[in-house]
């Protein structure tokens, strides 16, 4: 066996560090306190296409039941999704940004702040409805259009039960501008290949429709650019298809890199040369489990790395892992290149539980292999 630990966790969309696991949480803990903080757009976008198939599941299975049992069934499904994926915001932390906010008009749909130096505004939608139509999986699926049409950095930032009941929570640059008129906002969207289907409403050809375009939702800014920022677009189940598609290949692409105090190209170069993937006590091939990292050594080596491998709950800094069948060619062929120590050399005897460790390398030893 060779027992290595994470040094440092990098790369992906969200700091898996502020992802401990459960079992580090007391009882009546939320799972994963939100720290408030913007999420990158990325992470937003994920989540939103993640929330929003978890509702339409819910929605499918429900399908037929009266209205108060379809609300109560898209309430847990949400509440249930946000703590298991760390997008539960304690309600104690929207009080006290509310307490450090201007609050602006929000209309029929959101209360809306504006936190003193954060240059971003809060929307969090009036319960028990989410945005005009009233449903959830309606609400995220127009965030991810907006998103696709404009390039705008409307974020989804989490979900809070508070008093008022479950709401979702989204932030948008505070934009410093006039309200579009008519005229500028209808060659906006005459640029974009729209032509005007009624008042406030623009279609393309492909079906897709920007409602509510009404300068009160559209403002131009000190530069002249025209800004959307509370439109509906409706879209035909086909192009939602595509564009939920999309974010889920942008999700699997990345993953994030756990550094281990072990290296492929020291301490196991089978791995490179063979190739050979070794195994880890309790850890799968990515896809097996829910939380994918690629391991890499300490080495500057470009392709240090020792392999793609998934586990039930997210790695942490200090944490051990354990590979096995690691006699065969492992102290043999290893190398102190970049001067990467060796592991220590041990024994153990289950017959009385010692551990007794035979040999540590040190500087004295990298030094008398080349000189």
């Amino acid at each position: 066996y060779l027992v290595a630990s994470v040094l440092d966790i990098v790369g992906g969309a969200i700091p898996l560090e502020n992802r401990p696991s459960k079992a580090n949480h007391k009882p009546n803990e939320p799972h994963i306190p939100h720290p408030l903080r913007n999420r990158i757009a990325k992470d937003s976008r994920r989540a939103a296409a993640a929330l929003r198939n978890c509702i339409a599941d819910t929605a499918r299975g429900v399908a037929g039941a009266d209205a108060s049992q379809r609300l109560h069934a898209e309430a847990e499904s949400i509440r249930h999704w946000a703590e298991q994926n760390g997008w539960l915001i304690p309600a104690a932390q929207i009080t006290q940004l509310a307490a450090n906010a201007e609050e602006l008009e929000g209309g029929s749909e959101h209360d809306v702040l504006l936190p003193m130096g954060t240059g971003r505004v809060w929307k969090l939608t009036l319960a028990p409805n989410f945005g005009a139509r009233g449903e959830a999986h309606v609400y995220l699926e127009n965030i991810l259009l907006v998103n696709e049409l404009f390039a705008d950095d409307w974020r989804f930032e989490g979900v809070v039960d508070d008093s008022d009941g479950l709401r979702i929570v989204t932030s948008q640059p505070f934009i410093n501008g006039r309200m579009a008129t008519e005229d500028e906002i209808a060659g906006y969207f005459a640029a974009l290949g729209f032509s005007r289907e009624r008042e406030h409403t623009f279609r393309r050809a492909d079906g897709l429709t920007v409602a509510d375009a009404r300068p009160a939702n559209i403002l131009c800014d000190d530069t002249g650019a025209i800004i959307p920022i509370d439109v509906h677009v409706l879209a035909a189940v086909s192009i939602v298809a595509d564009i939920l598609a999309e974010t889920e290949e942008e999700e699997s692409a990345p993953v994030p890199t756990a550094i281990l105090d072990v290296s492929a190209t020291c301490h196991m170069p089978d791995v490179l040369e063979m190739p050979y993937r070794p195994h880890i006590i309790g850890v799968g091939k990515r896809g097996e489990f829910p939380h994918c990292y690629k391991l890499g050594g300490t080495s500057c080596l470009a392709g240090d790395v020792i392999g793609e491998y998934s586990f039930a709950e997210p790695l942490a800094i200090g944490q051990k892992l354990v590979f096995t069948d690691m006699g065969h060619y492992t102290m043999v062929k290893t190398t102190t290149f970049n001067g990467v120590p060796h592991p220590d050399l041990a024994t153990f005897d289950p017959a009385t539980d010692e551990l007794l460790v035979v040999r540590r390398f040190g500087y004295e030893d990298f030094r008398d292999r080349l000189s």
